[in-house]
């Protein structure tokens, strides 16, 4: 697991300065809860900060962000911005002048190319803060996996033991009801899903040509 330990070195007044804590074994699947914790609120903090200096970022629903046209093959932005520099160019203008109304611009009557070179450009800063918050945001959310392999397994076999011995035990019952209800309700959503695929199963052969044959 790679590990990313927090600089020690704060920048700015030393008033202002707020070091993240550390576990001991630099993971941070390693460190305190109340630590933690901290550690949580200062990022979360961290975020509203970021969000207030980006407001109203644009969000795609998952089927815009499946076909949009935006992907873009490695370094095309670069070279996409040397076509809208020379499109830009008077001397080539009119060539494109028929794209005017193809460029998502303000202006109906002209191909805005210096629209869209700085279009181009403010993915190229935005680009670099993309992946970083991706990439964080894939760390933690490993990091939270890796804590549920870790705890979940062992602790199903725990109730497992303890499940059996509360058919007999009246309070461990009632201590662990809440745990009984919610694996018996997956269960019981387990077994309707298998008999509806099996009646699906069941109906679809007797729809087929050969059943029809027979």
């Amino acid at each position: 697991m790679t590990t990313q330990k927090t600089a020690t070195k704060q920048q700015g007044h030393p008033s202002q300065a707020q070091q993240a804590p550390v576990p001991a074994s630099g993971d941070l699947a390693d460190m305190a809860l109340a630590q933690l914790q901290t550690a949580v609120q200062q990022a979360m903090g961290a975020i509203t900060t970021i969000r207030a200096a980006l407001p109203n970022p644009t969000r795609l629903t998952t089927e815009e962000r499946k076909h949009t046209g935006g992907k873009l093959k490695n370094g095309e932005a670069a070279v996409l911005e040397t076509v809208c520099d020379v499109a830009a160019d008077p001397k080539w203008a009119p060539m494109v002048a028929s794209l005017a109304d193809r460029d998502y611009g303000s202006d109906p009557n002209s191909f805005e190319a210096g629209l869209l070179k700085e279009r181009l450009q403010r993915v190229a800063v935005l680009g670099p803060l993309a992946q970083a918050l991706e990439s964080l945001g894939q760390d933690i959310s490993d990091t939270a996996l890796e804590l549920q392999e870790l705890s979940a397994q062992p602790a199903r076999d725990a109730y497992a033991i303890l499940e059996t011995i509360a058919k007999s035990d009246a309070a461990l019952s009632a201590r662990i009801k809440d745990v009984i209800d919610f694996y018996g309700a997956i269960a019981q959503a387990a077994l309707k899903t298998k008999r509806a695929k099996k009646a699906a199963a069941v109906q679809a052969m007797a729809g087929s040509p050969a059943a029809a044959k027979a």
